[in-house]
């Protein structure tokens, strides 16, 4: 089975985030989204096309922030990512001993720093979410995103996995639509607490 990470494992709201970038540009909340949502830098950042420093830079300069240090920005876009629920983590670890179990994941550096460095330590001992998954896959990493048909076929091909025989968690529905379209069974997870009920 292959789990995607925020809306899913990890407690999300991408809200948060608007608002703290609305803090630090001035801008209203609506042209803040409307901003996020279009500009190319966050998609290009999550596959690993743009560095850390050149992402800031693009940000600060769409919001007009050039003089907020990096850790405020840092801060800011770290804001969606709300908390690891310990007890995810504890279904992954029941879940890996009887299945082969993946994290798939459109995520990027910074996030990824603030999961292993901040949010792990208060729920676990690991550093880590390599211990809690056969595999890790991470968009930036891959140079590939979701719902990019390659990314679903990547991780399929490097682990020999049947779609037929292989279950796919997502929270968004574009996601699922390409994952079904590649041969997967998808589990559209409409809220992060639902994937409990699934394997209860």
């Amino acid at each position: 089975m292959i789990f995607d990470l925020g809306g899913v494992i990890v407690d999300l709201d991408v809200d948060r985030t608007i608002k703290g970038f609305a803090a630090i540009s001035g801008l209203p909340h609506q042209e803040v989204e409307r901003l996020y949502q279009s500009n190319p830098a966050f998609n290009q950042y999550e596959k690993g096309e743009i560095d850390s420093s050149t992402f800031r830079h693009e940000i600060k300069k769409l919001f007009n922030s050039s003089n907020v240090s990096d850790e405020t920005l840092d801060d800011a876009w770290n804001a969606m990512l709300v908390a690891i629920p310990k007890g995810k983590l504890e279904l992954l670890l029941r879940l890996k001993k009887d299945y082969r179990v993946m994290i798939l994941s459109n995520t990027n550096d910074i996030h990824v720093d603030c999961i292993h460095d901040k949010m792990l330590p208060e729920v676990s001992s690991e550093r880590s979410l390599e211990p809690f998954a056969h595999k890790v896959y991470y968009s930036y990493q891959l140079k590939l995103r979701k719902p990019e048909p390659a990314i679903y076929r990547y991780v399929m091909e490097e682990n020999n996995l049947s779609g037929a025989e292989t279950i796919f968690l997502d929270d968004n529905e574009n996601n699922i639509a390409a994952a079904k379209a590649v041969g997967l069974g998808t589990i559209y997870v409409n809220h992060p607490d639902e994937v409990y009920e699934i394997f209860k």
